[in-house]
């Protein structure tokens, strides 16, 4: 039949029942073929970390530390992975401005204890985030908080200030320039930007709404974090993936505040691990106890009955959900963000 379609003979096409060539059929096997790989030298790095990640931490904590510190998901149990799906928290286990942020601080502050001059050290700083948004594979949401950090780096070194919103803007534009297709097909960069849009602008009228709560240990600010983030997505997640978690944002109050500690002491332990083995695995025993924590918290959560829900709905309720946003944030004052404080976008 394709060598029939393909002659240029209309009567032999006629004689055997074509009345029809539906030539955009090519065009949607393309489309559906698009899916973001990373590069084969940065998953090679990946799966060589991940070796001396099991020699300091046992299954599955090594996944998880491994999902948390370099957005590695290959060795994480799927039963455990839905667990984390069931309870709103799959964006722990994947690169974003979390991890691109405390590279920034940390780096930052290294280079001015050792008082490295502003220009030395801004370059440094992003070769460093450019290397790690290439050894986690160059996702979307990864890419997305690296072009971010560096848009704010440039911004405080030109000293020019600049809202979170506009380096968004910025960051989102040159991505699309470089890979169009992100802009229809890739769940991870909607979903990163709708939590970022959620964070700048919505977190705002979150906390003018909770101040009710107390403002020690940052919780007020916490909250309010955590539900800007999931005004945004909510729409977008209950129309795309048909489930949403009913406990996502009290799970997220609950585990979030432990991660920079996984972080912070998993990475010490995996660099001293690479020096000594059993001194990465004494350091680790940190990070071991906090992701101990976390994944029974995501265990005993996920098990909660009707702790998450299928619902399908059509999109156009997104649509009118998202213009309600929209009238509720434009009716409010939410305080402009400075560059300074748009490193806290980075989070999402």
């Amino acid at each position: 039949m394709k060598q029939w379609i393909q002659s240029p003979s209309r009567r032999l096409m006629v004689a055997c029942g074509v009345y029809l060539v539906a030539v955009a059929i090519q065009q949607v096997t393309h489309l559906e073929r698009y899916r973001a790989k990373a590069p084969e030298a940065a998953v090679a790095v990946q799966e060589r970390l991940y070796v001396r990640v099991r020699e300091i931490w046992p299954e599955p904590h090594a996944a998880f530390v491994a999902g948390t510190l370099y957005g590695l998901q290959a060795h994480f149990p799927p039963a455990m992975k839905q667990d984390f799906a069931n309870t709103g928290l799959t964006h722990v286990l994947a690169v974003s401005g979390f991890n691109v942020s405390i590279i920034v601080s940390v780096c930052s502050w290294a280079l001015g204890a050792l008082r490295v001059r502003r220009k030395r050290a801004f370059y440094f700083v992003v070769l460093m985030v450019a290397g790690f948004v290439y050894l986690v594979g160059m996702s979307a949401s990864a890419v997305r908080a690296g072009v971010m950090g560096v848009l704010v780096l440039l911004s405080g070194a030109l000293g020019r200030g600049g809202g979170s919103g506009t380096v968004l803007v910025v960051a989102c534009t040159l991505m699309v320039m470089a890979e169009p297709r992100i802009l229809l097909f890739d769940r991870g960069f909607h979903l990163s930007v709708l939590a970022t849009i959620g964070v700048t602008y919505a977190s705002p009228r979150c906390e003018e709404i909770l101040r009710w709560i107390t403002e020690r240990w940052q919780l007020r600010g916490l909250v309010a974090t955590t539900l800007g983030a999931y005004v945004l997505t909510f729409p977008y997640l209950l129309v795309v993936f048909g489930r949403v978690s009913l406990i996502s944002i009290a799970a997220n109050l609950i585990v979030v505040p432990v991660i920079p500690c996984i972080m912070a002491s998993g990475a010490i332990a995996l660099a001293l691990g690479f020096v000594w083995v059993p001194l990465g695995v004494a350091l680790g025993i940190v990070s071991w106890i906090a992701s101990s924590y976390v994944l029974a918290v995501v265990t005993w959560s996920a098990r909660i009955p009707y702790s998450s829900a299928e619902i399908a709905v059509h999109w156009s309720v997104a649509v009118l959900l998202y213009i309600f946003i929209l009238v509720w944030l434009s009716r409010g004052n939410a305080p402009s963000r400075t560059s300074s404080s748009a490193v806290s976008a980075l989070l999402s």
